[in-house]
């Protein structure tokens, strides 16, 4: 199938050229001059790459960039800003930091083109297969042979232990003591079951990797064992869709007279940890170790219904999310104070 690519520019004559050159690379191309039917166009195409002017008339490069890494179907889809002036340090720096994956200067040298896309569309079919891998390999048990065959695949992720910057997730249900005592152990069990379910399939959708679920508790993450662009925001964007998730499977449990966990708190934090697999020949796992899992989820435990994040975390997502100080707090355990921000969710 034809990777399929969008071109947002003033300039028709610009888009059309990206469409016959592009097309005789094996591309399908789309484009428009309208950056609101870009996003009428992402819902029903799905582009597998967009191209974006940095300088456009009714708004910048940075701007449409800035709305494509927000918008729930876009974030993660590979964006190349081009533009006709030099491309200096300031642009790239700026680009970067708002999640570009590349930089090109008109008039397109039509060998660095191919190349770019080239050099992107592999790297994006590296990280499926790894995510797939990974995914697989932390189902259930793992045999002493099966870890064997996974240790030493030499195009796989480190996985016997290396050090990476991350970004967690921890999440709790309030009080779930009280369900556990009043309610019978059956419908406990069943009800914890649901909500796993439905918190898993938004954590998936969201490209995190469950590292384990302890009791009502969830421990997630991003940016290990493989490479992932933004992993800031999108467990920022995990995190506001389990709490919404929540909400609506409550008003559907109550509607039938049935038990609900009233809150949940979420903690994230981003910050270097050591990953790798620990166990013994029994029972292997994949998991992170360090203190930046701990404040994720001293985090966690001081909200009820809310989100509440490190500075980390925090000044990674601010360009997308609505996050709000909340000063300093003293956590058990750590001595000095933890500057602790809440997210309210998304800016577009």
């Amino acid at each position: 199938m034809k990777k399929k690519i969008y071109v947002i520019d003033d300039d028709w004559s610009v888009i059309s050229y990206m469409e016959v050159l592009l097309s005789c690379y094996g591309y399908s191309v789309n484009g428009s001059t309208s950056v609101d039917e870009l996003f009428d166009d992402i819902e029903k195409i799905a582009p597998d790459l967009i191209f974006v002017d940095l300088i456009l008339r009714q708004t910048t490069g940075y701007e449409v960039l800035r709305r494509i890494r927000a918008h729930p179907k876009s974030h993660s889809v590979p964006v190349i800003l081009y533009t006709g002036s030099k491309i200096d340090s300031e642009i790239k720096s700026k680009g970067l930091s708002l999640g570009a994956d590349d930089f090109l200067t008109k008039p397109l040298d039509q060998q660095e083109l191919k190349a770019k896309l080239e050099r992107i569309f592999q790297r994006r079919e590296d990280e499926n297969k790894d995510k797939e891998f990974i995914r697989n390999m932390m189902r259930g048990y793992i045999s002493k042979d099966i870890l064997k065959v996974l240790m030493d695949r030499k195009d796989k992720p480190a996985l016997s232990g290396e050090k990476r910057e991350v970004t967690v997730l921890f999440s709790d249900i309030r009080e779930f003591t009280k369900y556990a005592e009043k309610i019978p152990p059956a419908e406990v069990v069943s009800m914890l079951n649901d909500y796993l379910k439905m918190m898993t399939a938004i954590i998936v959708k969201c490209d995190g990797v469950i590292d384990k679920f302890m009791g009502d508790a969830i421990l997630v993450f991003w940016n290990a064992p493989f490479n992932q662009t933004n992993h800031e925001l999108k467990a920022a964007r995990c995190a506001l869709e389990m709490l919404s998730a929540l909400q609506k499977y409550n008003i559907e449990r109550e509607k039938k007279g049935l038990e609900i966990f009233s809150s949940i708190g979420i903690g994230l934090n981003t910050g270097p940890v050591v990953a790798g697999i620990i166990g013994s020949e029994k029972k292997m796992e994949y998991t992170l170790i360090g203190d930046t899992v701990n404040t994720a989820a001293r985090l966690q435990s001081i909200a009820r219904n809310k989100i509440y994040a490190s500075e980390s975390t925090a000044k990674k997502i601010r360009n997308f999310c609505k996050v709000e100080p909340l000063g300093k707090m003293k956590f058990k355990g750590k001595e000095e104070e933890t500057e602790v921000f809440e997210l309210l969710g998304m800016l577009w």
